[in-house]
């Protein structure tokens, strides 16, 4: 995230896209279709990055990762709030 991040902002991406890239190529996709996975992790993971967001001061909204977070809470049969 340290070399990607400046790089996509050198390149005229935002803060929030870069992050939001590197979450859900780097982090998400890895719990997509796992096994192993609980929805209250999930579901704590989310609010994490609810949570945390803000404090980036970034425009825009980490919108991929977000629906990854819902698509696998969906897959595991879980009612979520976002």
């Amino acid at each position: 995230m340290l070399d990607f991040v400046p790089v996509m902002l050198a390149n005229n991406g935002t803060l929030t896209e870069a992050i939001n890239h590197v979450l859900s190529t780097k982090l998400l996709r890895k719990i997509r279709d796992r096994h192993d996975t609980r929805p209250e992790d999930l579901e704590a993971l989310r609010i994490a990055v609810e949570d945390a967001w803000p404090r980036l001061r970034s425009e825009g909204e980490p919108l991929k990762s977000k629906e990854i977070i819902r698509s696998e809470l969906r897959r595991l049969g879980a009612d979520e709030a976002a």
